[in-house]
Order: structure tokens, then sequence, then C-alpha cells
């Protein structure tokens, strides 16, 4: 229960964290919108046969989407005061600065009749606020489509009352879901590398199960670590099975008990940590599949194989339920 407590609040600070996003963009663009809507019309008045020009700054902005170092950011806003000085800019300095502000720092000519234009920093403020709208709106749908990953793999994770009806399933995908589950406690000081061999064919198995064979290795890889260190996941096709490798970069597994591993009830942890079941289940899961669960271990590097053939045994189940359908 302390588990499956911890991985509540991480799964709650996971949404928590685009949703702050979301909130934060919300109430920026409340309060800039108004403001920017207020000065249009001076906009327009100022802007005149130009109006074209400026929406073209604008594009050239909303392009803009890397960052500049400290060094950088110095060098340009030299260039480009000694730029805007030889075109009898004043303000050249002042102007450059507001310039890289917005992420317009080079291929400026084009833009020099805005550039020369007396009410130039208000036409750079007005870009610049328009730049922002934009960038706050991109904030919120990509805080959006980070909530809805997360609640598509809880959903995956937590489905009731299909266990046991088999579909065909993707393996990388089912294990991308635990990895979401789990982005908490991974994120902070485990590097999770991924190499999944393309167009894997799917399988016929019950996506729940697997999920959970995945969640008790990657769990266990998470604790072994204790919080730090590397997880390596690869998928591949080899002959007529598919394997996902799992390698942790823990203690290791000493050699004394590793016969124990998969036996029901046998756990290293402290108690009330764990019941023992884990791998004991995995094993289960993986021989209905057909397949069958191993590892590797060594000081420092421990790896568990998970290999399922492309035709488990709940291809035949379904081949003879499809045959004996009564005739309608």
């Amino acid at each position: 229960m302390a588990a499956l407590g911890q991985l509540i609040a991480g799964v709650a600070h996971e949404i928590n964290t685009p949703i702050g996003a979301i909130s934060a963009a919300a109430h920026n663009i409340s309060k800039s919108l108004p403001q920017t809507l207020q000065q249009y019309p001076r906009l327009l008045a100022v802007l005149g046969d130009h109006a074209q020009l400026f929406h073209q700054m604008v594009e050239r902005t909303l392009s803009f989407t890397g960052s500049l170092t400290s060094r950088e950011e110095r060098q340009y806003r030299r260039q480009l005061t000694e730029w805007l000085e030889q075109h009898g800019i004043s303000n050249a300095g002042t102007l450059a600065q507001s310039l890289i502000k917005i992420g317009l720092f080079d291929n400026l000519d084009p833009f020099l009749p805005l550039l020369k234009h007396p009410e130039a920093p208000f036409i750079i403020d007005m870009v610049g606020n328009i730049g922002k709208l934009r960038l706050n709106s991109d904030n919120i749908e990509l805080a959006v489509a980070k909530t809805q990953k997360i609640v598509y793999a809880l959903k995956s994770y937590a489905r009731k009352g299909a266990e046991d009806k088999p579909e065909y399933v993707n393996i990388p995908e089912t294990i991308d879901t635990v990895l979401i589950i789990y982005h908490n406690q991974l994120k902070y000081g485990i590097e999770v590398t991924k190499a999944y061999e393309p167009d894997l064919p799917a399988i016929l198995g019950v996506p729940d199960q697997l999920s959970q064979v995945w969640t008790n290795i990657i769990s266990n890889a998470i604790q072994a670590m204790q919080g730090k260190g590397s997880l390596d996941i690869r998928v591949w096709r080899e002959a007529d099975d598919i394997i996902a490798s799992f390698t942790d970069s823990g203690p290791g597994i000493p050699k004394e008990i590793q016969d124990k591993i998969f036996e029901a009830f046998f756990t290293t942890k402290p108690a009330g940590e764990g019941t023992g079941l884990g791998l004991d289940i995995s094993r289960r899961i993986v021989e209905k599949h057909g397949g069958r669960i191993y590892f590797e271990s060594e000081p420092g590097k421990t790896t568990f194989y998970v290999r399922i053939p492309v035709k488990t045994p709940f291809e035949s189940v379904v081949i003879t339920q499809q045959t004996t359908q009564p005739i309608q």
C-alpha cells in the first residue's frame, strides 16, 4: 500500500506540472491580451503601408524557438548595435536589446523601414507582445497534450474488467505506458535510454498483464538503484520471438540468492515493502503468453529478459473459438 501511495503521489505531481503551466499561461494571456488589443488601433495608424512587413516580423519572431547563451547575446547585441548605427538609427543599443529579446538578431534588412520608423520601439514592443500571446497559447497546447498522455497511460494501466481478454498488443507501447506512470520516480536520478526495433509485430496477449510484468521489473530496478543510476530498455525481434530487456546499474543480485528470485514470497526488501510475489507473478504471466523470463546479473549490472513468441498460445484459443462459433 505504501508503494501504491507513492506511485499515486508521483502521478499527481506529474499532472500538477502541466496544469500549473496551463494556469500560468492562461493568466499571462488574460493579462496581456486586453493591453495588446487596446494598443492595436494605435499600431494600425503607426504602421500605415507597412502592416504586411509587421506581420512578417511577427512570423520571424514566432519561428525562433531556440535560445542564446549570455556570450552569444552579448556578441549579437554588439553586432546589431553597430549595424543599426550604420543605418543612422538612434537609440541603437536599446533597440538592439529589444530585438534580441524577441529573437530578431540577424538578416534584418527587410525590416529597415520599421526599424527606422520614429515609433520603432513601440512597434517592436507590439511584435513581442503578440509573440508572447502565441507562445503562451503553444504552452497551453503542449501542457494539455502532456496531461492527455498521462491520463491515457493511467486508463491503460488501471483498466478493470478485461484482465483476461486477449487482444493484439504492441509491446513497446505497453512499456512506455508504465514508464509514464513511473516518470516522477525516474526523472530526478535515473537516466532512461530506449532502443525499440521499428515495425515490430503486435502479439495476441493481455495488455494489463504484460504491463504488470514491466511494472514489476521497472519498480524493482528503481528500488535496486535507490533512485539513482541508469536504466536501458531494448525491444527487438529474434527469429519467432520478441525480446524485451531491462538493464539497470544497481548493485546486482548476489549469486547465493539468484536461484530463488522467481520463488513466491521470496523478497530482499525490508518488511512491509514487498510481498515477494512480483517476479513470481511476472513469471506466470510470461509463461501464460508462451514465453520465459530470465536474468543475468553481476556487480553493478542486472539485465532482465522477457522473451515472448510472436504467435502466443492465445492465437490457438481465438482460432478455436472462431471455428466453434454457432452459425447464425
